[in-house]
């Protein structure tokens, strides 16, 4: 008897040249035995779960009319801003009842999502009222949802109701704690720190309205650390209680990635308070705390690989890859490592490319030469989608085709461009901003205001607002905090192109370019009004030097 691998299909069949020869119920049992061989390959091609949708349901009881909801279903998951990321985005149509009988104010709506292959993640909001965000979903899934504008019922069904009721817990849990937690002043001049915070208001809604209680105590230097070790102690408690799931039938698979996202989420709330606590000591060259602090780092601060994590919920999570960086942005201040070092040393695979993947796009408008370090990461990234991410990157930013088209609204309700307002081949300064933006109201006040003087006939100035309308910029055109008529100033909207080329998702936010509107830099831009002098000082001696 031969065995043979001839099959194009790659099926092994026999051929038996003495099957004649043998008894009839021994040529049953070799025939049997070939069936079950030849079909083993076709079950090994065929184990893989093909790509099937998710399905969701239900009703919206309001007096308010709602026309349509917004649904979004990412299956490779990096970071909440999509402007950059493959997802699959619709509009549900809302229906009216049909029955006699039913609610005249109810309409019903179903969306059944096109095959997805991998755990995603699910979000359906209409308007301003969100009924699940970044819900963890699997092929197959089943989604039921009672809303109205009171109270929001989720009930889940099919494969994976166990850990829709295991995130809803975690997600109101992480709300109540948040709103039961007060606010503690700590500042050396609480009065004045008030006063100047614009604060009172607030804080008179914080504690009269709300029930929610604050306080003004003597300024303590290490307040910091001690909060440190009291959410870490927290952590342990959570990690203990809170993720007792013996009674809930969840797939394994699908438990480790929803226990990664919550296990992130806290460990982000302590690398992030840590970072703010070094930074603030550092910026005010305060050495004893930063000493303190660098000794709870060394010793007390949990890295992230102490915790057991599977590789799945890291790769296929929506938090636990934020901590991690924000773990590796301590370390690489703290140790002068560059960031992008530390996760190759300590990762592999799809999740370093994940890791690197996240920190170039959410971290871009801080680095100096993103598309630079882009480029530079690209050779050494694997994972196809993250890849192609960052090389759309690097194409749309170093080509200024991408730019000069683009059109935009003046105030005299006209169209223009930045290739008409690009002159005599030097800086464009693009500042982006939206009306209720306390920070771009500072930035304008105390920076942008004081070089469009003293740089004005060497850079165009170019205000780019992204409000939601263009009645509500005319109208803060008008009130000068954001922009003067010393510049010039755009209405881009909330879903401008540049919005997408840039990643454009905090603000006030700075671009500058050169000639042929060639980037230049988009971020890692000073924070003090000398530093922009120098700054921009340097990039226009540079240019002359190249004419």
């Amino acid at each position: 008897m031969k065995l043979e691998n001839a099959s194009p299909s790659g099926f092994l069949y026999f051929k038996f040249p003495i099957i004649q020869q043998e008894p009839k119920y021994m040529r049953k049992i070799i025939i049997s035995i070939y069936f079950i061989l030849n079909s083993m390959p076709l079950f090994s091609q065929t184990s893989e779960t093909p790509p099937v949708p998710v399905v969701i349901y239900g009703e919206i009881h309001s007096p308010f009319e709602y026309k349509e909801l917004e649904a979004q279903l990412f299956e490779n998951f990096l970071w909440y801003n999509p402007t950059k990321l493959e997802h699959i985005s619709t509009t549900i149509p809302l229906r009216n009842p049909t029955m006699v009988q039913r609610n005249p104010k109810s309409t019903y709506f179903r969306w059944v999502s096109p095959p997805i292959h991998s755990p995603g993640y699910l979000t359906l909001k209409s308007d301003s009222h969100y009924l699940m965000q970044d819900f963890l979903v699997s092929p197959g899934d089943s989604v039921m949802i009672f809303f109205d504008d009171f109270t929001k019922n989720i009930f889940f069904s099919g494969k994976s109701a166990g850990a829709y009721e295991f995130q809803a817990k975690q997600t109101r849990k992480s709300k109540l704690e948040q709103f039961e937690s007060g606010l503690i002043i700590n500042n050396p001049n609480p009065e004045e720190f008030i006063k100047k915070g614009r604060f009172s208001a607030l804080l008179e809604e914080f504690g009269s309205q709300y029930g929610r209680s604050f306080e003004v105590i003597p300024y303590d230097p290490f307040l910091q650390i001690k909060k440190l070790r009291q959410r870490i102690r927290e952590l342990e408690n959570h990690l203990i209680q809170d993720f007792d799931t013996s009674e809930l039938n969840i797939d394994k698979y699908i438990l480790d990635i929803i226990k990664g996202n919550y296990l992130g989420l806290d460990l982000y709330k302590i690398y992030n308070q840590f970072r703010f606590a070094y930074n603030s000591a550092a910026s005010s060259n305060n050495s004893i705390v930063l000493d303190s602090l660098s000794q709870f780092y060394k010793k007390e601060l949990p890295h992230p690989k102490s915790f057991d994590f599977p590789e799945n919920s890291l790769y296929h999570g929506s938090q636990l890859h934020i901590a991690v960086i924000e773990f590796g942005l301590i370390t690489a201040r703290i140790e002068n490592i560059p960031i992008r070092k530390w996760i190759k040393q300590n990762f592999t695979g799809p999740e370093k490319d994940k890791l690197l993947g996240y920190y170039l796009v959410r971290y871009s408008s801080e680095i100096q030469n993103p598309e630079k370090e882009f480029t530079a990461e690209l050779p050494f990234i694997e994972t196809p989608w993250i890849s192609s991410l960052l090389e759309d990157y690097v194409n749309k930013t170093q080509h200024s085709a991408s730019l000069a088209p683009l059109e935009f609204s003046t105030p005299e309700n006209k169209k223009s461009n930045l290739s008409s307002v690009s002159w005599d081949g030097k800086l464009l300064f693009l500042d982006f901003w939206f009306t209720g933006c306390g920070a771009c109201v500072i930035f304008y006040r105390d920076i942008l205001s004081q070089l469009e003087e003293e740089f004005g006939h060497q850079v165009s100035f170019v205000s780019i607002s992204t409000d939601k309308d263009s009645e509500l910029w005319t109208n803060s055109l008008k009130s000068g905090k954001y922009t003067s008529d010393k510049a010039i100033n755009f209405y881009a909207g909330p879903d401008h192109e540049i919005l997408r080329i840039f990643q454009v998702s905090t603000f006030p936010r700075q671009i500058l370019l050169g000639p042929d509107l060639k980037l230049i830099q988009s971020g890692g831009f000073p924070s003090t009004l000398e530093e922009w002098r120098t700054l921009l000082k340097m990039n226009l001696d540079s240019l002359d030097k190249t004419e």
